[in-house]
């Protein structure tokens, strides 16, 4: 039984994706997966909505593979918080 994040392989072509695509299951729907097909620096290349019985789950060991997770990757600027609040109105503040 497939769960999220585990790693699949595609037995056959989908999409323009070639059968040995390996990609990560995001969510189980019935019948069918949407799995991420990820570069080499994680980023997603596309979600795609692949029927059950054209994927092979990859194991190590009999265990599902999951996405390995690097410590290193960088994370995203905080938003600034000096932002204008605005007023009960919706509307900035008139400035002066």
């Amino acid at each position: 039984m497939l769960e999220a994040l585990d790693v699949i392989e595609l037995r056959v072509a989908v999409d323009a994706w070639e059968a040995g695509t390996v990609a990560t299951v995001l969510e189980v729907l019935p019948g069918s997966v949407l799995a991420e097909v990820a570069d080499e620096d994680g980023r997603t290349l596309e979600v795609l909505n692949v029927p059950v019985d054209v994927v092979r789950p990859l194991e190590f060991d009999g265990v599902p593979k999951r996405p390995e997770v690097s410590q290193d990757v960088p994370r995203r600027p905080v938003p600034s918080t000096d932002v204008p609040k605005r007023a009960a109105s919706g509307r900035l503040p008139a400035r002066g």
